[in-house]
């Protein structure tokens, strides 16, 4: 079992949230570890203390609040995290893993798929997204330009580079959707799916989901996307 030193959570000075988030079960905690960025230009206090330790069980309620109080570290992306009360983005990762085959279907609801935060890299993984508004979708001398449109995109936390990417081609979801994204050459580590709207004018992170790659390792003569 990966054992994850998270600042976050075992800091000698605490805040009251941070302290809140400590309390919870231990498998909630493996989850916000999964998620937690430890950057030495990423001041913890970005978290809301207003947050509920129950919705602190939620890593991308934690993320959301970091990237939203740290967007001007970003010069290619704005971040852009909608209010669910205007419209809802959300990733489940490997949603089918503890399904039957039969009943690994798209356009399902939340109840029917769980969420990975630990995958096996070297292929390519499912992902089942949800947004209940219509996707961004371009025109004209845009239609085919990788520069707009609606992607799934695996990057490290708070990296700009884009490591894997899919474009999404529906129009709308009907329940949550399904995309597999290459996990090909991205070595072991702690990634993110950041849900992004692709524009003329700028890319906008819309959701991010944490995720950890077990597996391969890079060797020191297999450096791959370091």
């Amino acid at each position: 079992m990966f054992q994850f030193i998270d600042a976050l959570l075992f800091s000698e000075n605490l805040s009251t949230t941070q302290k809140a988030m400590s309390q919870l079960n231990a498998e909630e905690n493996k989850m916000i570890c999964a998620s937690c960025v430890v950057f030495s230009n990423v001041d913890v206090s970005a978290i809301d203390s207003s947050l509920s330790a129950a919705s602190l069980s939620k890593p991308e309620i934690i993320l959301a609040k970091i990237y939203t109080n740290h967007a001007k570290l970003f010069s290619l992306y704005t971040v852009d995290i909608p209010d669910p009360n205007n419209y809802v983005v959300d990733i489940k990762v490997d949603p089918c893993r503890l399904l039957k085959p039969q009943f690994c279907i798209e356009g399902a609801n939340e109840a029917l798929y769980t969420n990975q935060f630990n995958v096996t890299g070297g292929g390519d993984l499912l992902v089942a997204w949800f947004l209940n508004v219509y996707t961004i979708k371009c025109g004209n001398e845009f239609a085919e330009s990788d520069e707009c449109g609606t992607f799934l995109e695996v990057h490290r936390p708070f990296d700009e580079r884009v490591l894997a990417s899919t474009r999404i081609v529906l129009d709308y979801s009907d329940g949550y959707a399904f995309d597999y994204i290459s996990l090909r050459d991205i070595c072991a580590g702690r990634y993110e799916i950041w849900f992004v709207f692709r524009m003329p004018i700028g890319r906008f992170i819309q959701h991010i989901k944490p995720f950890f790659i077990l597996s391969p390792s890079c060797g020191p003569d297999q450096v791959i996307n370091s």
